[in-house]
């Protein structure tokens, strides 16, 4: 992934580092509402609905909106004319485990770039991988290892400061937001 870096990738990791930061408030007030946790799934679509929101008010991003009712987070950097799918680092190992039967051969190389997502107690780290396609299929896959890009902690400074700081840390109150499967075989 030539000429792809953090630079790049700051806009797309300051949205999701704010919508992590916003689920931690969601997580904090389920937990208060309701006297147990959120499921990972609504943790993880209250992560993707949030940063999918952020992208339609960014004025160098756009959303592809092909993919948005899967809970799926595509963009475009107008800027750099770059298509990317974020995945999160559980779905892609997970993938890649599957590649040999799944794409066995013929398997096509695209120009979306995928950014793998890993959220940790010190913030985002952000990592970058070529995809491809089976013929007939929508499923993106990484075509080969991810190269780690940068990492971004969780506090940022930004347009809002959608959280309160004083309150429990972010990583606590959500953890690692790593799906298995994020909505089939849609992208």
């Amino acid at each position: 992934m030539r000429g792809v870096d953090r630079t790049q990738l700051t806009p797309l990791a300051e949205i999701l580092v704010w919508s992590y930061l916003d689920t931690a408030i969601y997580s904090r007030q389920f937990k208060e509402e309701y006297e147990q946790p959120p499921t990972t799934m609504a943790k993880v679509h209250h992560l993707l609905a949030i940063a999918q929101a952020h992208v339609n008010k960014h004025e160098q991003l756009q959303l592809c909106p092909e993919f948005i009712e899967y809970g799926k987070l595509q963009v475009i950097d107008q800027t750099t004319k770059r298509t990317y799918l974020v995945r999160s680092s559980a779905a892609v190992a997970i993938e890649d485990a599957r590649q040999g039967v799944l794409f066995p051969r013929g398997a096509l190389e695209t120009p979306i770039i995928m950014v793998i997502h890993r959220f940790h107690p010190e913030g985002l780290d952000l990592s970058i991988a070529g995809t491809r396609q089976q013929p007939g299929r929508q499923r993106l896959v990484a075509s080969g290892p991810a190269t780690f890009v940068a990492t971004w902690p969780f506090i940022t400074a930004g347009p809002t400061q959608p959280f309160d700081q004083g309150q429990a840390d972010p990583f606590g109150e959500v953890g690692p937001i790593e799906e298995e499967d994020e909505g089939g075989d849609a992208g």
